[in-house]
């Protein structure tokens, strides 16, 4: 062989590792390009997530008797498909009602001529007001998750005779499958 040749096939193999390298380097950039995309995805909807708080709401505010729940959206997206309802001790369902959506800061009012339960009317025990929704994102999922809120409360009797609710600690679970929502029964 030639010194022309073999500087050739010298020439050949540089540029082939050159490839290789160049190769390899914008595979890896596009890896890193595609988790940043995910992330600022998951932030996106992180920041434009609806937050669901249900509150009892006294008769007036020095009171310690309830009359209903409200059931706010402090979050900053819109709350789809919200489904607020009551459950027993035993977490069977009592009584519920649904709204096809919550806007961020708006809240509904859970009064007892719209649920069938009226505070009232409740024996005294542990009972669980449950919120579940779903974002505008999990609807364009292709899991469809829930969001799900939980109070637990004991209903008793107040100083003035009336309603007392003693709320216990919210619990609060994201990105929930239907069948693992509380309450859930086979004809929802």
């Amino acid at each position: 062989m030639t010194i022309s040749e073999w500087v050739q096939i010298i020439l050949t193999g540089v540029l082939v590792l050159i490839t290789g390298v160049y190769a390899w380097r914008t595979y890896t950039i596009s890896k890193a390009t595609e988790k940043q995309a995910e992330a600022s995805v998951k932030m996106t909807e992180a920041a434009s997530r609806p937050v669901i708080i249900p509150k009892a709401m006294p008769i007036d505010p020095s009171s310690d008797t309830f009359s209903h729940f409200q059931v706010r959206n402090d979050g900053n997206g819109s709350a789809i498909e919200l489904r607020v309802f009551l459950l027993d001790r035993e977490k069977r369902r009592v009584d519920g009602l649904r709204d096809t959506s919550v806007r961020a800061g708006e809240h509904i009012v859970a009064t007892p001529e719209q649920l069938s339960f009226g505070l009232a009317q409740l024996t005294e025990s542990t009972y669980y007001l449950v919120c579940q929704y779903q974002s505008v994102f999990s609807q364009l999922s292709k899991t469809r998750t829930w969001d799900e809120v939980l109070l637990p409360f004991k209903r008793g009797t107040s100083s003035q005779g009336g309603v007392r609710v003693d709320p216990k600690k919210v619990e609060i679970r994201f990105d929930v499958r239907e069948e693992d929502l509380s309450g859930v029964t086979q004809h929802d």
